[in-house]
């Protein structure tokens, strides 16, 4: 369920030197990375650190832009073409991405005060990228682009990913990741269905179908089924990052996946239409905090599709009176 993203890239031309000496381009580094965390301090944010893989994807794309006449967090083809396959690329474990470009002009030799100056008037209003609790690392990497001189300030912010303790499977339950698009096995709001029917009892997560006959087309195959992923309370925290787990998968913990069969044997409804059944016992160390139940929907040992339960205050009306 992570995704990365290449979200913003920036033009801002300013009259600079574009000879950059690698002394000069690590004191404006640690100014730009003061303001930033100075102002994320100010706001309850962690603050940003330096992590020697971003600076190498950093100048992946500083490297590659400097060869063109246009911005861009992408690149046209191969490998590299995302900040994603760039991260990859130099073997960092980040399960969130940004990439930011910046363009200087080489008219003067005030490259330093020119880019605090901008970083100053800027930060707050126009770079929220950089005050994001999203991220906890940032890498810097510079380029000249020989035809004009301009010089190219290439910076990823990253996330790296947890694992949240507890887990119940060292391999996901031989749980696969889905190897094609099944968006389009439903025409309707099945899984919404699905995800509505579950909820919390007690110790115990349970789903109550009203619909046997639309449940059981869900699950055509004894390899379709359900795995709950527990979300506690405890992973979303306050003016900080919310800690979901790295997988991508699962975010939270993730309960023995049922199948089709165990499901239909395991329906405890009287009724012949209906399927209410156990999906997953709440382990002990989540039994007294307050837990949300997802679900993977899975299609032939594969998660398909990730569904959140989504809580809405609800009350019932009384009745009006009548004669």
């Amino acid at each position: 369920m992570k995704i990365i993203n290449t979200l913003l890239f920036l033009l801002f031309s300013l009259p600079i030197h574009a000879q950059l000496s690698k002394k000069e381009t690590n004191k404006i580094e640690q100014k730009i990375l003061h303001l930033i965390n100075d102002q994320r301090q100010k706001e309850g944010i962690p603050s940003l650190t330096v992590d020697t893989k971003l600076n190498a994807a950093a100048k992946i794309q500083a490297d590659y832009l400097v060869k063109l006449d246009t911005l861009s967090d992408k690149q046209k083809s191969g490998k590299n073409k995302s900040i994603e396959g760039r991260l990859k690329t130099v073997k960092a474990d980040y399960e969130l991405g940004n990439q930011l470009v910046f363009e200087f002009s080489p008219e003067n030799s005030k490259l330093q005060s020119a880019c605090i100056s901008y970083f100053q008037n800027e930060l707050q209003d126009n770079l929220n990228p950089l005050l994001s609790s999203d991220y906890n690392n940032i890498g810097f990497a510079w380029s000249t682009r020989k035809k004009d001189q301009f010089v190219l300030l290439s910076i990823v912010l990253g996330r790296v990913g947890i694992t949240v303790e507890g887990q119940l499977s060292k391999n996901s339950f031989g749980l696969r990741p889905i190897t094609k698009e099944c968006s389009n096995l439903f025409e309707g709001n099945e899984l919404i269905h699905l995800i509505n029917a579950t909820y919390v009892d007690g110790n115990e997560v349970k789903l109550k179908f009203n619909n046997r006959s639309n449940f059981e087309a869900l699950f055509p195959g004894p390899k379709d089924g359900i795995a709950v992923d527990l979300i506690s309370s405890e992973q979303f925290i306050c003016n900080g990052m919310n800690e979901f787990d790295k997988s991508k998968l699962y975010d939270g913990i993730l309960l023995k996946p049922i199948f089709r069969d165990e499901l239909l044997q395991s329906n405890t409804s009287k009724g012949d239409f209906r399927i209410h059944a156990n999906i997953g016992d709440i382990p002990e160390q989540l039994v007294d905090q307050a837990v949300l139940p997802n679900i993977i929907y899975i299609r032939n040992g594969e998660a398909c599709s990730y569904q959140i339960l989504h809580y809405i205050e609800a009350e019932n009306y009384k009745m009006m009176p009548f004669d």
